[in-house]
């Protein structure tokens, strides 16, 4: 039964179709001269007193459209004038004085000096207008003229006032029968913008404890409606009218209840799902849908109960686990269900395969959702008795007074070498022969869970806090534990557990250039520096080889990090080229910052030495466009006690980075998790990776705020670079998990 409070929010939708027009625009600069055509009275004197280079006066219209009923912002501007101004709106307003922009003492220098006046008009109706100011220059600072005059105007063409709506969600609401007090909430919206000030004004078929008017916006409004409920009316009145918008009251039957069937909002029960009469002698069914606003959305679905289905009574559970309530249909001892689609609606409806015997059937039962292990189980009761039948999308279990539970949970991750270690809790009661299952991977999980292979199996159920290893894992699988119950030998399982093992990115490089040279060289022994290569920090697997190096001398030996990786004898004295060559040189190269040089015996003049170099490595983390950059490098070490570890630097440089974590994938703003800093203390080892003399490279991030939601899920975490464009995945990322608890 849906009783008790609903939240009501009252909210404003703006119409900018109506608000954000741009009105065409008169606008006219008016010189008085000598033929008096503003004012017959005297014009030459102001023109040649006070106003001595004549009289400019400019009346600015609204830039928008100027609509009737709606009060329309006019400017004036007036310049020419000694002593300044007095105005007059239309005929019948008071004169006022005009503002001047800055001041000067010099009346002759005020000439130049531009006086503003702002007001606002009213236009009664549509069409053609025209607005008309009267300026009456000053005789002196402090004597205002009331005779000599000239007049500004501007044409405007006036709007039609424009006709508003409201409307209310839910269009319907449901009301169960022989209520005694009810109360609901509604979400009105209007077309009108805020300039047109809505509100709502009146309100029949319900009463609030706020006084009307009410201005439309985010606060909400409780209704208690009148009995018997029926139609709700709300009155928006704005400056340009009124208009009203209603919902309707639909009486429903007791078959009413509540469950997360669109599956958004995790351990709620705040849809509604009921079955109304209608006049074949079946149901329609009606599902009010809530939103992330507290507002509810009627859906009707399509196909109607027939009255052969209507049932004895409903219950709402995720029969199928897949995070959504669907709805199970009782009828003399037979269970029918109706898969919930999310906000869709449902599937048909459809019998289990597996109904209760003929013999057990239970009464004054409930839905149990599956927790701690336990599968999803109707509870009821039998010969005084409480029993529980387990539920799935198969149908139901035999009636039992005890049922086996198991548990199965990823605690952590931990990795060994290419390799990683999956580390799982499980627990069990009332189950023997149990057995740990590899299935095939999914990323979902799924609730079946069909074997590779039996990893481990136990005799008995294993006391709570058990935990179990599992070694050398180098791709995904699902694990799941599966029993049996002592009562009844019945087949039991845990909830399936998914576990990812990365996959190493293979980088290619191709024609990588490293060159240097000194010119005038002395003869004899040169070492030539040919800059840095950075490598990935958890570069797995690793092919470099040299395909030509050219020099200037003889001899070459290609030194990384001062051993020799090759050398070539050769007798020649000028410049040349040594290609063809495929000397493996991957031996020499280390993770992190590689200092390469080029030795040769120098005959004097130039020195230079050019080495190109292909392969490929293997990295966890990302591929880098130019190993020679200041790239980012680091990488994930380890999770313990729910916190993640591990460093980055960028190649060359003390300072700390930044560093971006991601759960579930990798570069998407839907997975990205926070922004932290690498200025922790690093382990031993990793200054030298970084080729540079600081020690604040290490980071930590705490997991445990993201265990109840992104439990199992890879974690990413990506370097970030001064540079944006190389920022950089560090090593291992997606190789570890977030743990379960």
């Amino acid at each position: 039964m849906r009783f008790g409070t609903f939240f009501l929010v009252v909210a404003l939708g703006l119409g900018l179709s109506a608000c954000m027009k741009k009105a065409s625009r008169d606008l006219r600069q008016i010189t008085p001269g000598p033929a008096a055509v503003f004012n017959p009275m005297l014009p030459q004197t102001y023109q040649g007193v006070e106003c001595p280079n004549g009289l400019q006066i400019t009346v600015t219209p609204p830039t928008e459209n100027i609509q009737a009923q709606s009060a329309a912002s006019f400017s004036v501007s007036v310049v020419g004038c000694k002593y300044g101004y007095d105005i007059q709106v239309g005929n019948n307003s008071a004169r006022v004085a005009m503002n001047a922009s800055s001041y000067n003492s010099d009346p002759n220098a005020r000439r130049y000096i531009p006086y503003t006046y702002s007001f606002s008009q009213t236009f009664p109706s549509a069409g053609p207008a025209t607005v008309q100011v009267s300026i009456f220059p000053r005789v002196s600072d402090s004597v205002p003229s009331y005779t000599q005059f000239f007049y500004g105007t501007t044409s405007v063409t006036v709007q039609s006032a424009p006709t508003y709506t409201c409307s209310v969600e839910p269009a319907l609401f449901s009301v169960p029968a022989n209520s005694t007090s009810v109360q609901r909430n509604f979400y009105i919206t209007s077309t009108a913008c805020s300039a047109q000030n809505p509100q709502i004004t009146a309100i029949s078929g319900g009463t609030t404890t706020q006084t009307t008017p009410i201005t439309l916006s985010t606060n909400p409004v409780l209704l208690t409606l009148t009995q018997p409920p029926g139609a709700i009316q709300f009155t928006v009145s704005t400056s340009g009218g009124q208009s009203v918008c209603s919902s309707q009251a639909v009486p429903v039957s007791t078959n009413q209840i509540l469950g997360n069937f669109s599956g958004e909002f995790p351990n709620s029960k705040m849809d509604h799902f009921y079955l109304v009469p209608n006049p074949s002698g079946g149901r329609d069914i009606m599902v009010d849908y809530v939103d992330v606003n507290g507002r509810y959305v009627t859906t009707v679905l399509s196909a109607p109960l027939v009255s052969a289905d209507i049932p004895d009574s409903i219950l709402a559970g995720d029969v199928d686990a897949d995070g959504k309530d669907d709805v199970l249909l009782y009828k003399a001892g037979v269970f029918k269900w109706m898969k919930s689609l999310g906000r869709t609606g449902f599937a048909p409806i459809s019998a289990f395969s597996q109904q209760w015997p003929s013999t057990m059937l239970l009464t004054d039962f409930s839905f149990v959702p599956a927790a701690s292990g336990a599968p999803a189980m109707i509870r009821g009761t039998f010969g005084g008795q409480t029993y529980y039948s387990t539920i799935s999308a198969t149908g139901l279990s035999q009636p039992l007074q005890q049922v086996g539970q198991v548990t199965l949970s990823l605690n952590s991750t931990s990795l060994s070498g290419a390799n990683t270690n999956a580390i799982l809790g499980w627990s069990g009661t009332q189950v023997t022969n149990c057995e740990l299952r590899k299935c095939s991977w999914s990323s979902s999980g799924g609730s079946s869970c069909t074997p590779n292979q039996v990893d481990q199996t136990f005799a008995s159920g294993a006391s709570s806090g058990s935990t179990i290893t599992v070694s050398n894992l180098s791709e995904s699988y699902n694990f799941q534990m599966r029993c049996n119950q002592i009562q009844s030998s019945q087949i039991i399982s845990s909830a399936v557990v998914p576990f990812f093992v990365a996959v190493p990115n293979i980088c290619p490089i191709s024609s990588l250039v490293l060159s240097g040279s000194r010119s005038p060289a002395a003869a004899g022994a040169q070492t030539l520096s040919l800059g840095t290569l950075s490598m990935p920090a958890d570069m797995t697997a690793l092919d470099l080889r040299v395909n030509l190096i050219g020099i200037d001398d003889n001899n070459p030996n290609l030194l990384i990090n001062g051993q020799s990786a090759l050398r070539i004898t050769e007798g020649n004295v000028n410049a040349h080229n040594i290609t063809g060559r495929n000397d493996q040189i991957a031996s020499f190269v280390a993770t992190g910052v590689n200092n390469v040089q080029c030795g040769a015996i120098n005959k004097g003049g130039p020195s230079s030495c050019t080495v190109t170099i292909n392969g490929s490595y293997k990295t966890y983390g990302g591929c880098v466009a130019d190993l020679k950059q200041s790239h980012v490098i680091g990488n994930i070490d380890r999770i313990e006690n729910n916190v993640l570890h591990g460093w980055a630097c960028q190649a060359g440089s003390a300072n700390p980075v930044p560093v971006h974590l991601y759960i579930g994938g990798a570069n998407s703003a839907s997975y990205f998790s926070g922004a932290f800093t690498a200025n922790l203390v690093a382990p031993s080892g990793v200054s030298g990776k970084c080729g540079a003399n600081g020690i604040a490279y290490g980071f930590s991030v705490d997991l445990n705020p993201y265990i109840g939601t992104r439990a199992g899920q890879p974690i990413y975490v990506y370097g970030i670079n001064s540079n944006l464009s190389l920022n950089v995945l560090l090593g291992n990322s997606g190789r570890l998990l977030v743990p379960n608890q």
